[in-house]
Formats: structure tokens, C-alpha cells, sequence
């Protein structure tokens, strides 16, 4: 439908056009709780397997394997290897490295409990002596919420490092 294709994308038109469709065949027989519990759990896995990948992209950064083709960054490689936005390399770059030194953010990670999201926003500003604090904001917020708390956090530091100067 065109409206799948609007620039400016018009929710509430895109959501009727959605329902328009009807329940998919391969799911008509799921109550909506055994859909909602299909779908929680497979945002679980969905985590759970993004940090392994992150795991995966770390040690490849470690290694230089990223060097052996010749690019000149890890995030260069990325973009190149699995056809990824240079911006959104980068920053998956950033999250698998900072991954590897927030034991407890990473284990929350890799058992499913929190989102590639939070993890995001979250190592923007976390070092090892402030995970559990920033674990139990997240715990307690949405994804937005967190982003949100980080950069008044950032902006805070800014402040701090300009007035020390």
C-alpha cells in the first residue's frame, strides 16, 4: 500500500491500513495473550542473541581481523562486511568494546533481560563502579526514559569538565 511508502509517515493512517489487513495467517490461532507471550519472549532472544553478536564483533575488533582487508577502522569494516550504515557501525563498535569492560550491563544483556536500547543509551555513560545504579534505572524506565536520564547525566559532565577548566 502507498501508505507503507509515505515520507511523512502518518501513524494513525498506517495502523488502519494495518488493521485493514486482517490477522496474519500464520497467527490467526493465537489468542492475543499467547501472541503478546510469543512475542515478549522472542524480544528476550532477540537481546540475548544481539549481545552474543556485540561478543562476536568485540573479539574481532580485539583481534584486527577487521585490519586484514585493508579498512582502515573496525567500523569501516562493519559497514563494509554486513552492509551497515557507517553511523550505525560505529556505534556498535562503541557498545561491543564498552560491552567488554560493564560485566554486570553485559550479563543482564546476554541473558535477555534488557534491551539493545538501553544497553545503547546506557554505555554512553556507564563505567564499571556505577552499573548497578544505572541497572536499577533501567529497570524501572522505558528506553526513551534512559535516554533521556543519560544525557542530562552527559550534559552535567560537560558542565562539570567546563567549569574545572
Amino acid at each position: 500500500s502507498s501508505a507503507w511508502q509515505a515520507r511523512d509517515l502518518d501513524w494513525e493512517r498506517l495502523v488502519e491500513v494495518a488493521r485493514g489487513l486482517g490477522p496474519d495467517p500464520e497467527f490467526v490461532d493465537l489468542s492475543d495473550e499467547d501472541l503478546d507471550r510469543r512475542f515478549r519472549v522472542q524480544a528476550a532472544e532477540l537481546a540475548a542473541q544481539t549481545c552474543r553478536w556485540m561478543e562476536l564483533l568485540a573479539e574481532l575488533v580485539a583481534r584486527g581481523v577487521w585490519a586484514v582487508s585493508g579498512c582502515r577502522t573496525p567500523a569501516t569494516w562493519l559497514s563494509w562486511t554486513i552492509s551497515m550504515a557507517p553511523s550505525t557501525a560505529r556505534e556498535h563498535v562503541r557498545i561491543a568494546l564498552q560491552l567488554r569492560e560493564l560485566p554486570l550491563i553485559r550479563e543482564r544483556f546476554r541473558e535477555g533481560s534488557i534491551s539493545f536500547s538501553k544497553v545503547r543509551a546506557l554505555t554512553r555513560v556507564a563505567v564499571p563502579e556505577i552499573e548497578p545504579m544505572l541497572l536499577s534505572w533501567a529497570d524501572g524506565a522505558t528506553a526513551a526514559e534512559i535516554e533521556r536520564v543519560v544525557s542530562g547525566f552527559r550534559h552535567a559532565q560537560r558542565a562539570r569538565s567546563a567549569d574545572q577548566q
